[in-house]
């Protein structure tokens, strides 16, 4: 190819699971095991005694850190658990689906070469990590500067204070430092002489978990005031689409915006959660959270960035709250768009 990127497709779907080793497949069902039983206790003990869960406190979803106390009545439920786990047999495989997963594997870990997925197709790139390292580098700088050095520190002490505030300071983990990266948007015109790339910034405050809550519960109170569609799956669109009755009376209007998680601005944010008073009591807490969740940095060789726009203020793909933020932000414009249209 022009660009450098040689196209491999497996044929078949990365969600496709190798088997493993037998320590690691111990190691992964002792820890869910785990998870399970200490998800099983909390619940028994808050049924076993009513009264210590009308104390309970909103926690957003984050667990607590303490362990769950021990429960008399699930002691052989337990030690059942325990054996099954004990007594876990093995056996050989031999599937040839199997051995290309295990011989794809191998030679992706051998190869010099990193493999890069497509934005929005199947579709893996090899790519030499200096010429990955440069067009990260280059999506990096398009609309991001390096941060001031005490822009990471000032975050992480407003998202203390709000934790704490909420009682959930035990509970909140401080921002991980995860590295930027890029998908190949492949399905692009010119790709082939001008590769671009979807920039992915995994490092998201851990308080985005309390803005998606809070968004969550304003989108719901604007939808069902506004009878206004929103769809989270594939069944949902089928089934509305099956239900409209002389479908060749109606017609569809399409609106596809470029870069939209990034032309979020700070404004059009504020404007939407105006727009949403109007069907849902907003506190000025709940308001301090939603715009403290965009004051998010991106990391590259743990060197932090802030936008070049405005350093205070980025809407990234993947973070809690991107998703029930983009929608919000939809919502109050497709409502000004009908104002106008109307006219």
């Amino acid at each position: 190819m022009d660009n450098g990127l040689e196209k491999i497709n497996l044929g078949y779907s990365t969600k496709n699971i190798p088997l493993p080793g037998k320590k690691d497949y111990l190691t992964c069902l002792t820890n869910k095991a785990e998870k399970f039983l200490k998800n099983i206790r909390w619940r028994t003990f808050f049924f076993l005694n009513p009264d210590a869960s009308s104390r309970r406190k909103e926690t957003y979803g984050f667990p607590t850190t303490k362990p769950p106390p021990q429960v008399p009545e699930l002691k052989e439920f337990e030690d059942g658990m325990l054996n099954i786990i004990q007594n876990v047999e093995f056996r050989n495989v031999n599937k040839p689906f199997q051995k290309q997963l295990s011989k794809d594997i191998k030679n992706i870990k051998e190869d010099e070469h990193l493999f890069v997925p497509a934005d929005k197709t199947t579709n893996f790139y090899k790519v030499k990590p200096e010429q990955y390292n440069k067009l990260l580098g280059n999506n990096i700088t398009k609309d991001y500067r390096k941060a001031p050095a005490s822009a990471e520190k000032r975050y992480t002490k407003v998202d203390k204070n709000i934790a704490t505030k909420l009682e959930l300071e035990n509970r909140i983990d401080t921002t991980a430092k995860n590295e930027a990266f890029i998908t190949l948007k492949d399905h692009k015109p010119n790709f082939n002489n001008n590769p671009k790339c979807r920039l992915i910034n995994p490092s998201k405050p851990e308080i985005g978990k309390i803005s998606k809550r809070i968004l969550e519960r304003i989108n719901a109170k604007i939808i069902s005031a506004t009878n206004l569609n929103q769809w989270k799956n594939t069944d949902e669109v089928i089934s509305w689409y099956a239900n409209i009755k002389d479908k060749q009376s109606h017609s569809f209007i399409g609106f596809d915006v470029c870069e939209f998680y990034p032309s979020i601005t700070e404004d059009l944010l504020s404007n939407a959660l105006e727009f949403a008073a109007a069907y849902d009591h907003i506190t000025d807490d709940e308001t301090q959270i939603i715009f403290q969740t965009k004051k998010s940095l991106l990391y590259n060789n743990q060197t932090p960035w802030c936008k070049k726009s405005n350093s205070k203020f980025d809407v990234t793909m993947g973070s809690f709250d991107g998703a029930e933020t983009l929608f919000a932000v939809t919502i109050a414009t497709y409502r000004h768009q009908c104002r106008i249209i109307s006219r």
